[in-house]
């Protein structure tokens, strides 16, 4: 009985192996099939499942892949599942043994699809003030995903506050103008 425990334990191990040159077992290649251009595109705040295969297809079953994520302030990743935490690129990489393959993660911001605005902002030369942006919809969306800008231009400006991460307003010169 010892033996025969022993006999299905060794098995085990080498159908789980990694190495290309195992005789039982062994990887040849891993294909992400849901990427066939080798990237994918996410919103912030949500997951994917990567989908691939392993050839052999015998080698499925019992592949023990190591995923990792170039950069994890972008993505997280867990056996296959691919989390979005801020806008960015990373490297998704599936690996076993020698053998590998790698999917490029774009994270976009998640389009504002309506907003609202105080009809007028009263701002005195060099005067900073955030933008007043209110329901902005979906709820998940954020006035960093708004593309601003100002008719005509030189009479104020937009930029983000390093310190608040605020779309900001800064008057320039006197005049009325167009958010």
């Amino acid at each position: 009985m010892k033996r025969i425990f022993l006999i299905l334990a060794m098995g085990a191990l080498l159908l789980t192996s990694c190495k290309k040159d195992d005789a039982v077992g062994g990887i040849e290649s891993i294909v992400f099939t849901g990427a066939p251009t080798g990237e994918v595109t996410m919103t912030i705040g949500t997951s994917m499942m990567l989908v691939y295969a392993i050839y052999p297809v015998e080698a499925m079953k019992t592949a023990k892949l190591e995923w990792s994520s170039s950069n994890e302030d972008v993505v997280s990743v867990m056996q296959g599942m691919v989390i979005s935490r801020q806008v960015g690129t990373a490297i998704v990489t599936a690996r076993c043994g020698e053998v590998s393959a790698s999917v490029t993660v774009h994270v976009v911001a998640v389009p504002v699809t309506s907003f609202s605005l105080a009809n007028e902002i009263t701002l005195a030369i060099q005067e900073e003030k955030p933008i007043p942006v209110g329901d902005i919809q979906p709820s998940s969306a954020t006035a960093a995903s708004i593309e601003w800008s100002i008719i005509p231009t030189g009479i104020a400006e937009i930029f983000t506050s390093k310190e608040t991460g605020s779309i900001m307003l800064r008057g320039l010169k006197v005049g009325t103008a167009t958010l």
